[in-house]
Order: C-alpha cells, then structure tokens, then sequence
C-alpha cells in the first residue's frame, strides 16, 4: 500500500465525530424501531410580565441596516512557493496561536498584493472586501470570475522577509454559486426548523465588523471565535491595573469577544441584528529568551534539577524563534534534553559538544551549558532539532494553556478579571470604540451603522418561592442580601438525619495544626449544631490524627481505617490542609469503595468553626452538608399557591466533564473518558435530589447512547420511593449547544419517549437547555462606581424575556445568584421540546425555584438544582477516575472497558446511592 492509501485508510477509519456519532444513533434508533424526530424547536409562547418590571442594560449593539446591498462570497486559497515545487498553505488553519497568528499576517499582505496586482483587471478597493484573513472572502462588488480562477505572481523583495522562504504566491479563488444574500432594513425571522437555519447574513456581519481589528493598522491581534486583544490599551483609556504583569513571564491582555445575534426585536415581528461585545482578560506569554523565562519561574533552574519537571510544562507546545543567526524559522518545543554540555555529536570529523559546536560554528559563548537542551522539529526535516535556551526566544501572541497556568496565575487572573458593572460598562464601551465601526469604510460602502451606546431593556423581578423548614416555618428570600440565613432563626431542619455510627480523621501535616482542646471543640460545636437542627446523633466512635497520607503509600492509614469501618460506621468526617487535593481524592475513592459517606472539611473551615466570631455561619455551612449527605432535608420550595414543587414533576439535570487539554481523534478514543453526571428529585421527598454518573468517550457531548439508562434508572427510583409514576418530567439538559438542538431533538427525543412507552409511562416530556457559555451580559443601567459589586449587580430574580432574545425560540434569560464579586452572568435558558405545554411565565418561575434547592448554603445559586447537582456528580466521577488511574496505573480505555468502568467506579449498587452523598 502507497503512503497516500495508508493514509487515506486511516482516514476513512477514523470518521468525523460528528459523523460517528450520527451514524451510532441512526443504528440505535434503527434497533429499536423507532423513527428520527423533527428538528423542529418550541416556537416562543406570548411574553408574560409576572413580576415588577426592571430597567436593563446590556452589551448589544443595535447594526442598523440602511440600504439593499448585494454581498458576493468566494472561497479563497493562498499558498507560497518555493524551492521545487514546495509550498506553504497560508490559509490552512493552525491550533498554534503563533503559526495561526503568523499565517494570518501573511494572507493580509497577500491579499493586499493581490488586489493591487489585479486592480486593472476589474478587482475592487480592498474597502469593498471583507475577509477572514483565511479562506472566506466576501465582497460588495462581483469580481471578474466565472466559477474559478488562478492566479499567480512573484513576491516583491520589499515582502519576502514576511514570507519567508516563499518566493511566490498562487491563489485559488472560487465563486460560491449558492450563496445568496442582500443586506436590507429588515431581517427575516428564522424558521423553528433548525435544519432550515441559515446564518450567512451573521457571519457576514460579524466578519465585516472585524475589519478594522484584522487590518494593518497595528492595534490588535485577532483569534478565533471574534476574539481580539488590543496592542496599546492605554491608547483606548485602559490602565495598568486593566492589564497586570503576571508571574513566569506572562502578562494580561485585555481587549474583546464579538459576536453577532439576529434578536427578537422591539416589537413581536420585527427581528434585528446585534452586535454582542464582551469585555475580555487572557494570560499571554512575554516574548523573552526562553531561558529568561525558565529562571524567572524556577529561580533554582538550571542548578537544581528538580525544577526540571516544571519548567518542561511551562514550555512545551510553545514556539520559538533562534536568534543566534538570521533567516531562522519558528519551532515548537517538543522536549527537553540532556544540557549542551553532555550531548555530543559528529562534527568535521570529530565528536564535539553542542556547547562547543556553538563556540566554534557561530563565536558564542554559553552562558548556561549545563540547561536542558530544547528539542524541536522544523518543518519537513526528519530529525529533531537541539538547541540551547538562551538563543530562543518566545514567539508573540501566544496565550497561556491551562496547563500551564499556576494556582497563583489563576486567582490573580480571576481577581483582575472579575470587574463589576461600572467598570465593564466602561471597558464594553472603550473596546467598543477601539473597533472604529463607524468610521471603518468597508462598513460605509457597506451602508452599516453600529449604534454607540449599548441597548436597553426591560426585564422583571421575579417572585420567588418561600422556603419550607420543620414546624411549617417559613421563609423568603432577602433579595438584597440574595440569602435567607438571617432570616432561618432557630428553625429545624424539614427532615434531620440520622447520622449513626460515625468517626472524625485529621490528616493534616503536624498534629498541633489543630490541637486537642480544638478538636473537642469542634466535635462538640458539631454535635450541638446537628442536635440544634433536629439530628440524630452520638459521640464519634474514634477521633485520631493521622497524618497526610502520600501519593506512593498503599495501602494508607486512612485506608486501614476504613477497611476496619466497613459495615460497621455509616458517616467519617475528615479534616485536611485545603491544598491537600490528593487526600481529597483519595478520601472520596475510599467512599465509593467502601460505601460509607465521607466529609471533608479543610483544617481553615475547622478553626472558624470553633471561633466564637464566625462559628455560628461556618458550622451551620457545614451541618447543612452533613445532614443532607446522612438522608435528610434541609428544606423544601413552597410554590405561591403554597404547593411543594415537584410533587407530581420528576425533574433530571445532566452535567459533563471533560478530560483537560486538547485530545486528537485517537485520543478520544483511548484517552480518558468524559463522565455524564444526572441528578433527579427521584428520594421520598419531591424536592431531594440524588444522583450517579456514568462514563462515556472523551469530549462527546451528545447522551444518545446512555440517556435512555439514565432515565429508566431515575423513573424506576422515582416510582420506588413515591410509588406512583411523574405526571411530568422536566429535563434540564446541560452541556449543550446550540449546535446540538439538532441531534438531540433528532435522536434523544425519540429515544425518551420509547423508554417512557416501555416503562408503561405516560408523563409528558420538557427540555429546557441552560448555556452559560454565551458572552452576553446584562447589570443595571445606573451601577455607581463606588457602591459594592452586589448592590452594582441585579438582583437575584431578574429575567430578561423580550427584546435581546431569540426572535423564534422559546428563550429566556434570567440571572438567579448574587455575585459577591464581578459581574454576574445570567444563563440562557431554551424550551426545545415541550409536550407539557409551559407558558413563559411557567418555566421562568420554575427554573427560578429549582434554583432554591441546592440546600447546602441559604442562598439561590446560579443554575436550577438539578442541573448544579448534576455537575457536582460530573466532577466526582473525574475525581474517583483520577484516583482510580493514579492507584491502579491506567493510561487508556477503550469502549467496552467504558462500560464497566461505569459498573466499578460509579455508585449503582452502594447502599449510599439514595442519599445525596456529593453534597
């Protein structure tokens, strides 16, 4: 077989994701002997006002359209030539930030060439084209092609160095007969037919509102997804504080997220186009000598090798340039070596050391001959590439990885990032400004105006629920505090556990981290907060310190511990140091072996508890969790016709995690898997939530092979604990874009409603989607700089139904959660499938009262419960894989090992499954 068969076979073995996963559900759907569904969205049902109106302000810009103009599209290929018929793809996409960034700059200069190269031949201005600096081109006036052209022309001197080692340009450009398109005043409101959507008119608008950013005029750096970051913030009113150095050779940019959104409009039938901009804050790499950057991480480095681990995740997959001789290209660092001093090789007719091979090849002296050398592969060469740190320098615009980043990076990014209303007002607007939409000509000669100022709104204040405790006690929400803990007075707990037999650990470095004395205080503030609260429960029957357990100790003391407990002890209590992860994981791994419920406090939690100032609070946080993962309840949501939510409603969230890091097809395939949480109000009472998680192949999203399991198990518990079948079910189903409405209105609808008819269940199905992965925004109009971030924020409560919304889709928006800091972000919240036949107001309040029911802390949170839960579930099967793969040295999984993975590691069969024991 020829390298080319080889490679298309291994091709056609690994079918798109996408494709796969069709294909799987079509042959599931064809097994089961049921049809594909409608990709046929829930139409929006008229707007209710419910609650006190609310004046908004967002980060929509309203593009007014003012003339019919004709826009033509063209794919456009560009390639340089060089050597004997080698070339260089400039519009291939790249998942490197330097290459992408690079070959971006290189189609601009080339498609600026070509325009002046073919002016004469009837190509217009570049001011009447609006390009990606990729491989889609549109332009307000047809250019004199029929079907397809080739062209081809030198590179003038003056630009070769930009293209190097290019001598030569050819284009490809291809008219792309379908598309039709012609700006007017008016929008057409999209069909509910998702497969009869069409986006052109908004990739259109959001690649012209571009322009000005993907110019030559050196003021950003544009990415993908409408990503830009500003050159010289301060030129646009932005200050140091905005943009912060950060340690290890990075710093902050700041500059924007765009995107463009076809809206309900002002009236029912009257769509327009937006332009959404969110106010963006990314780490990026400092160009500096690589070995700079090593030393100013890992001050210890090169001397101490064992600084060597770290500074190979600080710099591995970055690009760098050598700077010791002209006419070098970039690289990407793969490894790294043994140092210059030690690696010797052939050279002249006799073995020389990369030290001394620099001496004598380029008079440069090492200043650190004893670094790691970095190994790279340049293009089209077969051997690695070794060269000395301190001759490489960091290519620009390259962003930070997670992997990469520190827990230190991390807060102060978050600190720096989470700006209230007032000042993201002020840095929407500024980079709104530095965009110069008016003023850009391709946006005249286009006859588009941005409105300036950002468009407002009404929305309303929802009413919520009260809140249900022992003795029918009864509280609300203090909508300015966004918590009711100041209102629960001495009420008791709507169901108070029973804890049983019960033991308490501190597994912290040096046992005077909490002395003697403390630990009884803790232990009795414990007990006297759970009997206060109406619990049930005795002395711990053991209270040791053990130590931290290592990494390497098997079995552990912790673990001997629990191997004594099991079938004996039903709650273990264990204090750690907070930065103590691996304990974490260890802890919650033992549970799941042993079936005992655990609870881990950190040693911080601990002293506040037994501090007079602050125990009252931090206790009663902690007694909360303790008494739901024991079976109880905390409290239930009463509904203002003063009925428990969900008594007759079985509810189910879903939650995902995934594996960290970019993962290539093989990957997904043997790499670790993705777990699905789910949560459901499937106990006893209607507002309890238990859950499980199960494990599916990496990064897919789609529940079609698993979602029919989930929901038997949760019908199956429901109609067990009640002992009647849900009159309805409403499934939150997080983790989905907008991108997947269509399979799973195609194939997981089908699906649900087959398992219901096998279950003998006639409960009507809703599916509400939550995003929160959307750079939409909304705070008051009127926020005042000097007031603190809850009082700049709106209040929990708040939903935004009209206007900013889908002009077709049953959409809504509605921010359930103070935010202690920043801005908050309200969820976008979609109905795709309704046979219960909600009206707006209903699933807003509903959603809003599901968000009551997390039950650890006295506040709303910022997603309704099953689907909070649900995640909470997600990152304890990441946390019990983990520790599994770390004990038992997995690598990779396949299919059928997936499956029972789930049987394993998840908690189908624990005795603690009817409990909510992730609390």
């Amino acid at each position: 077989m020829s390298r080319e068969e080889s490679r298309l076979s291994a091709q056609l073995s690994h079918l798109r994701v996408a494709t796969r996963v069709r294909n799987e559900a079509e042959a599931i759907l064809s097994e089961l002997g049921i049809q594909k569904g409608e990709p046929i969205v829930v139409e929006r049902p008229p707007h209710q006002q419910t609650g006190r109106p609310v004046r908004v302000r967002t980060n929509m810009f309203s593009i007014q359209m003012n003339k019919p103009v004709r826009v033509f599209r063209y794919d456009l290929t560009i390639q340089g030539q060089f050597g004997e018929g080698k070339t260089i793809d400039f519009t291939r996409r790249s998942s490197s930030d330097a290459l992408a960034s690079d070959r971006k700059q290189c189609c601009r200069m080339a498609f600026e060439l070509l325009l002046a190269e073919q002016s004469d031949k009837g190509y217009p201005p570049k001011e009447y084209c609006v390009y990606d600096l990729q491989a889609i081109l549109f332009s307000l006036k047809e250019l004199p092609i029929q079907g397809h052209t080739i062209v081809e022309m030198d590179i003038p001197e003056q630009f070769r160095p930009h293209f190097a080692p290019c001598t030569r340009l050819h284009f490809l450009i291809k008219c792309v007969e379908q598309f039709k398109l012609t700006l007017r005043s008016t929008v057409d409101k999209p069909p509910s037919n998702l497969e009869l959507q069409n986006y052109d008119l908004q990739q259109f608008l959001e690649i012209l509102t571009s322009q000005h950013a993907m110019g030559a005029n050196l003021e950003h750096i544009t990415f993908e997804s409408g990503r830009s970051y500003l050159l010289d913030p301060e030129k646009f009113g932005f200050t140091v504080k905005d943009c912060p150095e950060l340690s290890r050779g990075a710093y902050l940019a700041i500059g924007c997220q765009k995107s463009v959104r076809i809206v309900q409009g002002p009236s029912v039938d009257d769509p327009r186009a937006v332009m959404v901009l969110e106010s963006k804050k990314t780490p990026f790499h400092k160009v500096e000598r690589v070995i700079d950057k090593a030393r100013s991480a890992f001050p210890g480095f090169p001397a101490q090798e064992a600084t060597y681990r770290g500074v190979k995740q600080l710099l591995q997959g970055l690009y760098v340039l050598p700077n010791h001789t002209p006419r070098m290209v970039p690289f990407q660092i793969r490894e790294l070596s043994s140092s210059a001093r030690d690696t010797t090789f052939s050279f002249e007719g006799r073995e020389v050391s990369v030290q001394e091979y620099f001496m004598v090849r380029y008079q440069v002296e090492l200043q650190f001959p004893d670094a790691p050398l970095v190994v790279g592969k340049g293009k089209g060469k077969e051997n690695n590439l070794y060269y000395p740190m301190e001759v490489l320098e960091v290519c620009d615009n390259q962003r930070l990885t997670s992997s990469q980043l520190t827990p230190d990076q991390t807060v102060d990014i978050i600190k720096a990032s989470s700006v209230p209303p007032s000042l993201l007002d002020r840095q929407i607007q500024a980079n709104c400004r530095s965009l110069r939409l008016n003023t850009d000509q391709t946006l005249v000669n286009a006859e588009i105006k941005i409105k300036e100022t950002p468009i407002e709104v009404n929305g309303q204040q929802l009413l919520g629920p009260k809140v249900g405790y022992a003795g029918n006690a009864r509280v609300e929400l203090d909508t300015k505090k966004g918590s009711w803990a100041h209102r629960i007075g001495k009420a008791r707990y709507l169901i108070p556990a029973t804890v049983g037999v019960w033991a308490i650990y501190f597994c912290t470095r040096n046992e005077r981290d909490m002395n003697e004395a403390n630990q009884h205080i803790f232990i009795r503030t414990f007990m006297e907060q759970c009997r206060n609260k109406g619990m049930s429960i005795d002395f711990p029957a053991e209270v040791a310190f053990l130590g931290p357990p290592r990494e390497d100790e098997e079995p552990s003391s912790l673990r001997r511990r629990f191997i004594r407990a099991q079938g004996k002890a039903q709650f273990i209590v264990v204090i750690t140091e907070k930065s103590d992860l691996y304990v974490h994981k260890h802890l919650k791994q033992l549970e799941q072996e042993f079936d005992i419920v655990t609870q881990n406090v950190t040693i911080a939690t601990a002293r506040n508890a037994v501090d007079n100032q602050k125990s009252r609070l931090t206790m009663e946080n902690v007694v909360n969790k303790t008494n739901v993962k024991c079976g109880g309840l905390n409290h239930a949501i009463i509904l203002p016709n003063s009925d428990e939510l969900g008594k007759d409603d079985l509810f189910v969230g879903f939650g995902m995690n995934h594996p960290g890091g970019f993962v290539t097809t093989e990957e997904r395939r043997r790499g670790p898997p993705s777990v699905v949480g789910y949560a459901a109000n499937d106990l006893k009472h209607p507002c309890a939530f238990s859950g499980d998680y199960l494990f599916q192949e990496s990064r897919r999203d789609e529940k079609i092979s698993i979602i029919d399991m989930i929901l038997k198990t949760v019908i199956d518990r429901y109609n067990k604990h009640r002992g009647k079948m849900p009159r309805r079910i409403i499934i939150y189903r997080n983790g989905c874009s907008e991108g997947q409405f269509t399979s799973v209105l195609k194939f997981e609808i089908p699906i649900l409603k087959e398992t219901l008819r096998r279950l003998k269940c006639d409960a009507q199905i809703t599916m509400i989607v939550p995003n929160r992965q959307h750079n939409i925004r909304f705070y008051p109009p009127n926020s005042r700089p000097g007031d603190k971030p809850w009082d700049q924020n709106l209040e929990p409560g708040t939903a935004i139904d009209s206007v900013v919304v889908h002009p077709t889709f049953f959409e809504f928006y509605l921010l359930s959660h103070q935010a202690r800091q920043g801005t908050a972000k309200a969820p976008r919240y979609t109905v795709i499938y309704d046979e219960n036949h909600l009206s707006l107001g209903d699933a807003e309040n509903m959603t809003y009262a599901l968000c009551y029911g997390h039950q650890i802390v006295a506040c709303t949170v910022g997603l309704p419960a099953p689907c909070y839960i649900a995640d909470c579930y997600a990152e304890r099967g990441r946390n019990i894989y983990n520790a599994h793969a770390q004990s038992r040295h997995l690598e990779s999984v396949d299919q059928m090992e997936l499956q029972e993975m789930t049987e394993k590691l998840s908690y189908a069969e624990k005795v603690i499954r009817n409990k909510r024991f992730n609390a």
